[in-house]
């Protein structure tokens, strides 16, 4: 009874910052200038990590981790991995507890107490515990960046960069600069005089858990019968090309559907990066995303993964 009266009366805010599962799903790239670490949060790992629900503002975090392996200073240049990033305090802002939200959890029970007991203890409590957690937001936030500080010779820089929603494949771009003014680096603006040609860039594509695609349920390995292979010159290509269907056909072959007018040729993982870069990926047709797409149509709002015909 007293935890319940608590939780009715305070507001509690409780990240976990020795959460940190979600590297099992890290991606690492080096050269010898610097070694970078990228791992993405799905929407249950960035609510246990942060305390609060970022992806229900449409926000995400991007775990990075940054060594510097080279004989100058390097610096982060943020809006290569998205131009609309969000700093620190924008993410806590956008999250912070609402007092009006505060003091709607009083509810019934406010109209039921107003003549037996003094709300305005209570409410004050509230008002000022929710200040409270707000502020201890802010500062878990900060502490918790990635700082756009100067990254030593020999030294490690770790923390987070809070992006828009990506799910599917997210493209993130890390692209590290020796010298140079820090607006510069921060802004993307590079001077003419080959500093450009000092940056180390490493591009990750990196898998967010939480839609359901159809290539996932593929088997790309065994796509090819056991003996054959695609490797192939010029002439034998343009056969292949023609020989293929205009059209897709259903299951049995009889009925011709969309036209097929797009060919790609290249290592899977490269293909898809390129197009994850530009393009949504869909989720499979299932029960959940069918009245997705139709509450999207209704109301008018946004579902960027959408499914299409197969």
């Amino acid at each position: 009874m007293f935890d319940l009266l608590k939780r009715i009366v305070t507001t509690r805010y409780a990240p976990d910052p020795t959460y940190r599962a979600f590297l099992s799903r890290a991606e690492i790239q080096q050269e010898p200038r610097a070694r970078a670490t990228v791992a993405v949060l799905d929407a249950l790992e960035s609510e246990r990590r942060f305390g609060v629900p970022l992806s229900r503002r449409g926000l995400q975090a991007l775990y990075l981790r940054i060594e510097n392996t080279s004989q100058a200073p390097l610096r982060l240049q943020l809006v290569r991995i998205d131009p609309n990033y969000y700093t620190a305090l924008e993410v806590a802002a956008a999250n912070h507890f609402s007092i009006l939200k505060r003091l709607s959890t009083f509810g019934l029970v406010a109209w039921i107490l107003v003549t037996i007991l003094p709300l305005l203890p209570l409410i004050l409590v509230k008002l000022i515990t929710a200040y409270r957690a707000n502020r201890r937001m802010d500062a878990y936030f900060q502490e918790h960046a990635f700082h756009l500080r100067p990254i030593m010779p020999g030294a490690t820089s770790e923390g987070f960069v809070f992006t828009p929603l990506d799910l599917g494949t997210k493209i993130v771009q890390v692209c590290l600069h020796a010298g140079g003014d820090s607006l510069d680096m921060l802004t993307g603006r590079v001077e003419s005089d080959g500093t450009e040609d000092k940056a180390v860039t490493f591009t990750f594509s990196l898998t967010v858990p939480g839609i359901a695609v159809d290539y996932l349920r593929r088997d790309l390995a065994t796509v090819h019968a056991p003996g054959t292979t695609v490797d192939c010159d010029v002439a034998t290509l343009v056969k292949r090309l023609r020989e293929m269907p205009a059209a897709t056909n259903n299951r049995h072959a009889t009925r011709s559907g969309d036209p097929v007018n797009l060919v790609v040729l290249g290592p899977f993982e490269t293909i898809l990066g390129a197009f994850a870069a530009r393009w949504d990926e869909s989720e499979t047709i299932t029960m959940d995303t069918c009245w997705k797409t139709m509450r999207s149509f209704l109301l008018g709002s946004q579902y960027r993964y959408s499914p299409v015909s197969p």
